[in-house]
């Protein structure tokens, strides 16, 4: 699977935008061929190895008194979890648009750079959100299970030093990384006091 991601990133390197015209490529490019076989060959490796298992890494993301509800969708009020989310998804919306928006107008990073802060602040906001809406209330309130946290550690880490070197993306000054694990943790903690508001109206179980 990393190897596959590998092949993908150094593909997308090499991928030319096509002319326009007559001068328009008639066929697939070689850069466009290993894309797909790369990400087949992914689909492939995570059917067979972490795909059967996705069950059980997904229960340790919740507290051991809530685990057995919080796995099972019959237990969920659908149409209450459905209103619950659009605010919060509205607000992650935001966040990541204001990010981008001091990006390009205020840091005027290049547009190699905007595709790098996009990728890492999609890792980072994401991270953000599995700790918020793992728990009812506060996010604190509950211990996260030690693989949770090393998977989380080792995401952070590989994201930021891809980043920082610059590897199958644009590199960025290393001071904006730790700004940007910052305002997410702002993010996180202003989205935590979002979901009580919400879920204090909202039964979702």
């Amino acid at each position: 699977m990393g190897i596959s991601l590998a092949a993908v990133g150094t593909a997308f390197r090499f991928i030319v935008p096509s002319a326009v015209g007559p001068a328009a490529a008639t066929g697939p490019s070689n850069a466009g061929i290993v894309t797909l076989l790369a990400l087949v060959g992914f689909i492939i490796c995570f059917a067979f190895s972490t795909g059967p298992v996705v069950w059980t890494v997904i229960n340790e993301a919740f507290p051991g008194h809530i685990r057995g509800r919080a796995v099972y969708p019959n237990a969920w009020r659908v149409k209450n979890l459905t209103f619950a989310a659009i605010p919060l998804a509205s607000f992650r919306l935001l966040y990541l648009v204001a990010i981008l928006g001091l990006g390009w107008y205020w840091l005027r990073l290049s547009p190699d750079q905007m595709q790098t802060v996009t990728f890492t602040m999609l890792v980072f906001a994401g991270q953000g959100n599995v700790y918020v809406l793992r728990e009812r209330g506060h996010l604190w309130h509950s211990c996260p299970a030690p693989v949770m946290l090393l998977a989380s550690g080792c995401d952070l880490a590989l994201v930021a030093g891809f980043t920082a070197g610059g590897i199958l993306m644009s590199p960025l000054p290393i001071w904006i990384i730790p700004s940007l694990v910052a305002t997410t943790v702002l993010f996180s903690l202003a989205m935590d006091t979002i979901k009580l508001t919400v879920f204090t109206r909202l039964r979702i179980d």
